[in-house]
């Protein structure tokens, strides 16, 4: 078993890189204008609650230096998709996932209730029509945009299909997660409930990289472990993951492990690795915590911007109750692109 080398970092460090505390109050954060080199547009895709739990419905917002609400961020996301979608997809299609340089766009049709059990996707570059899908809701979007170089593509349908094969062929070897996939699309992580993880290639199924987790671990609590985000090579890259809560980063091949902080969900970096953007208080952090919401109370919900050199931390408000949302993802659009395609 490889050796876990783990950093415990004080309590002002904690706060520092963004761990959360109870007692938070809207005063202790900056706003995303006091970040001087941030350069970035910030896609926000939250899947609410219905009053029974029973369905969800999306609100999407993009935020930046001059969208630093809710509110103002849904209106820029409405002038985007009116922008950039034909006239035909704007009204019953929203935008699933917009590439960096704002040129490839995924746009998704969502209900609360899709009778036909059937996902359709349209893919868009610079605004024209390459190709519509449709899925019966498999693990894997039916499309997948990956880097090549400094570019952006979709990926190969061969490797496609290398990729669902390789989940299926994990989860008979009892690996339960569902894989992540790196920004090149050429490595899956994978694990299981133990702690277990692994990196490898799609292409052949491959391991490159094992690693345990386990001895961190309570073993009375498995559930709480799971995969958050991936980014690297064949050579060396970075993971993050969460369990009870808590969110490490792990370097690969070392095995270094850095604790980040608590209730970070949806953690995601930007392509520089400047920023970090993620979430907190939503049902996820109520169900690892036992349904015990006293604490959670006391966490503000919203959206996080935290600046990793400075330690600096962005707070976006969402008038929303902790077990409202039902999660949230996140998407970096590079600042010049976006306004360019808004015709700013």
């Amino acid at each position: 078993m490889r050796k876990i080398i783990l950093i415990f970092i004080m309590l002002g460090l904690i706060n520092a890189y963004g761990g959360m505390e109870t007692g938070q109050k809207e005063n202790d954060f900056c706003s995303i204008s006091d970040f001087k080199d941030f350069n970035y547009y910030l896609y926000c895709d939250n899947s609410i609650n219905n009053e029974t739990w029973t369905s969800v419905h999306h609100e999407h917002a993009i935020l930046g230096k001059d969208i630093e609400t809710i509110d103002k961020g849904k209106e820029l996301y409405q002038e985007f998709k009116e922008q950039c979608l034909p006239e035909e997809l704007v009204g019953n299609i929203d935008i699933n996932y917009v590439s960096p340089d704002c040129k490839w766009i995924i746009a998704q049709e969502f209900t609360d209730d899709i009778t036909d059990g059937l996902r359709r996707q349209t893919l868009l570059y610079e605004g024209k029509k390459i190709t519509e899908t449709q899925d019966t809701y498999e693990i894997f979007n039916p499309v997948i945009m990956v880097k090549r170089g400094d570019a952006y593509e979709q990926m190969d349908s061969e490797v496609y299909q290398k990729l669902v094969e390789l989940e299926q062929r994990c989860y008979i070897e009892g690996w339960r997660h569902t894989p992540i996939i790196n920004e090149q699309g050429n490595l899956a992580l994978c694990a299981a409930f133990d702690g277990q993880m692994a990196i490898r290639r799609i292409e052949d199924g491959a391991t490159i990289w094992n690693y345990s987790f386990e001895s961190m671990m309570d073993s009375r609590n498995r559930v709480g472990f799971s995969l958050v985000w991936f980014s690297g090579n064949q050579e060396e890259g970075k993971i993050i993951i969460e369990y009870n809560r808590d969110f490490y980063e792990i370097s690969y091949p070392s095995g270094y492990v850095k604790y980040l902080g608590q209730d970070m969900y949806s953690l995601s970096y930007s392509p520089d690795g400047k920023y970090v953007a993620y979430s907190s208080g939503y049902h996820e952090a109520v169900l690892a915590h036992d349904g015990n919401i006293d604490e959670l109370e006391q966490i503000l919900p919203g959206i996080y911007i935290l600046e990793v050199a400075t330690g600096k931390t962005a707070y976006i408000k969402q008038d929303i109750g902790i077990c409202e949302l039902s999660e949230r993802s996140f998407l970096w659009i590079e600042g010049e692109d976006f306004e360019r395609s808004i015709g700013k």
